[in-house]
């Protein structure tokens, strides 16, 4: 498979992501969803940014960002959409970054197998597929997505 071949699969897998996600927002107005590379300051003096392919923050969150740029709070959720260039040694470091500043929960969306990788921790995650349903999530109460309506 050539390299536009994946990047084609990786916007495809991030657009229909922030689909759901903003379709289940429209309804329920819990906060927002960003994509497209979206900065996330990881540490401060000196400054070192994540960008993440999809998140959500709440509007709580939302409230207490000081900066202009980036944003210098947590958003709830990460979703990181793995290419073939990706190393398990470079999500391991942005698992244990995201999770260090307060991100709740983390997504490996890998369109190559069709597969979701939800993290609750740097330790703890489950791995999903087809039918497959999200678990439950307290800061997206009552969302639910199977895994075959991420690589419909």
């Amino acid at each position: 498979m050539s390299a536009a071949t994946h990047e084609h699969e990786h916007g495809e897998t991030e657009s229909d992501i922030a689909f759901h996600l903003k379709s289940f927002l429209r309804q329920h107005k819990l906060g927002k969803v960003m994509t497209g590379e979206v900065g996330i300051f990881i540490r401060r003096n000196p400054d070192s940014i994540r960008a993440a392919d999809v998140l959500f923050i709440s509007h709580e969150r939302l409230l207490q960002v000081q900066s202009k740029s980036y944003l210098d709070v947590a958003p709830e959720l990460v979703v990181e959409v793995l290419s073939p260039r990706d190393s398990w040694v470079d999500m391991a470091d942005k698992l244990e970054e995201y999770f260090s500043i307060g991100v709740l929960q983390v997504w490996f969306a890998n369109p190559r197998n069709k597969t979701l990788q939800v993290f609750t921790s740097v330790t703890d995650s489950v791995l999903l597929r087809g039918e497959d349903h999200l678990p439950e999530m307290a800061f997206l109460p009552g969302f639910t997505l199977a895994v075959s309506d991420i690589y419909s």
